[in-house]
């Protein structure tokens, strides 16, 4: 209770997680409260618990895009960044139901990539980088990537993994749910 009425800024990510669990005991059929548990779950480094959250969330709002990619994310997040069976499968829900799915559209071509399709990855993220509006702050980045594995010919052997929310990020979502 002090948590909840607290300020949320004050919460580590096992907190933050512990106070999403009791939101969602509270709203069972809120997928946003399972996918922000999934997130503060994710933050603190328990990809699996994140990913079961995703999977009711999912399981709540099957025709929501945005929560099969996240699906996709905590996947390569339990696979310490591969983008293995289960994450391409939701990545590919995911732009079935959105092909305008910018996660899913740049996992599936980073896949492409690390299967060996080089250019069918590139082409992949240089039509997602086309589609960014230029004063979109991640074009600088994926520009950067597609020139970094046109001159490697392929993805650095140390692939990183998603990047997991921050305290911050998972604050604004408890604080919006309260």
């Amino acid at each position: 209770a002090d948590w909840r009425h607290g300020d949320p800024s004050t919460l580590d990510p096992p907190r933050m997680a512990a106070l999403m669990r009791a939101i969602v005991v509270e709203r069972p059929r809120d997928p946003d409260a399972f996918k922000n548990l999934a997130l503060a779950e994710l933050a603190s480094g328990d990809a699996m618990a994140a990913s079961s959250a995703l999977r009711r969330a999912v399981a709540l709002a099957p025709d929501r895009a945005d929560l099969w990619a996240a699906l996709g994310e905590t996947f390569m997040a339990e696979a310490e960044g591969e983008i293995g069976v289960d994450a391409r499968a939701a990545f590919t829900e995911a732009l079935r139901r959105d092909p305008a799915s910018l996660s899913a559209r740049y996992f599936l071509a980073r896949a492409d990539i690390a299967d060996g399709k080089l250019e069918q990855g590139l082409a992949g993220w240089r039509a997602l980088l086309a589609g960014l509006p230029a004063d979109d702050p991640s074009r600088a980045a994926l520009a950067g990537e597609i020139a970094a594995v046109t001159r490697a010919g392929g993805l650095p052997r140390a692939a990183a993994a998603p990047a997991q929310p921050d305290a911050a990020a998972i604050r604004g979502m408890v604080e919006g749910l309260a």
